[in-house]
């Protein structure tokens, strides 16, 4: 059976054999990169800053993505925040699927959209 290991920032999933399949990293929005909406200011934000996956499609992500949801909303976090590039339609439809919606461009690029989830309602 797959383990899902966290620390305050750091998620991930390890199979039975230790090996890390998928990993995420969570912390402080950095404002100058993201375009966080002005109704979120006030808000609680933490930013999924990157996600690895060693094994694509076989459900680790999701599983591993959905843990640090249960987790965040339990630590007090409003809101989650990422960006994920244009082209990368997997990861879109993965992030989409968790209730992530596209709320623009990152500032930083216009290459990358810049996704949020409201972990209040």
């Amino acid at each position: 059976m797959n383990e899902i290991r966290h620390t305050k920032q750091n998620y991930t999933l390890i199979n039975e054999e230790g090996e890390t399949l998928s990993a995420t990293f969570c912390g402080k929005v950095a404002e100058n990169l993201v375009q966080v909406p002005q109704e979120f200011k006030d808000k609680k934000i933490n930013t999924i800053m990157g996600f690895y996956s060693k094994i694509k499609s076989k459900g680790y992500g999701k599983s591993l993505l959905n843990k640090l949801i249960e987790i965040e909303i339990e630590r007090g976090t409003q809101i989650l925040t990422l960006g994920v590039s244009k082209d990368n339609e997997i990861a879109i439809k993965l992030y989409e699927g968790c209730g992530f919606v596209i709320s623009g461009d990152l500032s930083m690029s216009d290459k990358y959209h810049f996704m949020y989830l409201d972990l209040t309602v």
